[in-house]
C-alpha cells in the first residue's frame, strides 16, 4: 500500500507542476483548462484533488522529480503546457528555462525540446 500511495503522490506532484506552468502567464484559457483535465484523468487525480490545487493555485511551486526519465518527461509536459494555446508567453519561457536549471538541463536543450514540441502539435493540429 506505501508503494501506492508514493506512486500517487508522484503524479499528484507531476499534475501540480502543469498546474504551475499553466498559471505562470497568470489565465488559464479553454485549451489549457482542457489538457489539465485530460492529464488529470491520465494520472488518476480526483475530482476534489483538483479542486484544492485549483483553489491554491497560487501558491504550488514546482516539484523537482527525483530520476532523470521523469525530469524529461516533466520538462516536455511544461513545454506542451506552455504551447497548448498556441503561443509561448514570456513568463512561460523564463519558467521553462528556470525549471530546467533546476532539472540539470540547459537552455539550449530546452530549446531544442520547445522547437520539437511545437513541431509535433502542428503536425497534430493539422490533421
Amino acid at each position: 500500500m506505501p508503494q501506492q500511495s508514493s506512486h500517487h503522490q508522484r503524479k499528484l506532484e507531476h499534475f501540480e507542476n502543469i498546474i504551475a506552468v499553466a498559471i505562470a502567464d497568470e489565465a488559464f484559457n479553454p485549451e489549457e483548462f482542457s489538457h489539465i483535465f485530460s492529464r488529470a484523468k491520465i494520472l488518476g487525480i480526483t475530482q476534489a484533488e483538483i479542486d484544492a490545487l485549483l483553489s491554491n493555485a497560487d501558491q504550488i511551486r514546482f516539484h523537482i522529480p527525483i530520476n532523470q526519465e521523469d525530469k524529461e518527461d516533466q520538462i516536455s509536459e511544461a513545454v506542451f503546457m506552455s504551447i497548448v494555446d498556441g503561443e509561448i508567453h514570456f513568463k512561460e519561457y523564463r519558467l521553462l528555462t528556470q525549471l530546467a536549471e533546476r532539472l540539470d538541463m540547459n537552455r539550449h536543450e530546452v530549446d531544442q525540446i520547445i522547437k520539437l514540441t511545437i513541431k509535433l502539435w502542428q503536425s497534430d493540429n493539422l490533421t
